[in-house]
């Protein structure tokens, strides 16, 4: 498997930019939907 470390970079870069240019509303959603899994990670490791 061969990594090309400078499209990695750049497509890592074009995500970032990507999610910058969102909504804060839409931030908002995104990251409650985070906390919901983390949550259920947690739950089930529980168990």
């Amino acid at each position: 498997m061969t990594f090309e470390i400078t499209q990695i970079l750049k497509s890592k870069q074009a995500y970032r930019a990507q999610l910058a240019a969102r909504p804060i509303v839409e931030k908002l959603r995104m990251l409650e939907e985070l906390r919901k899994r983390a949550l259920a990670i947690a739950a089930s490791r529980r168990k």
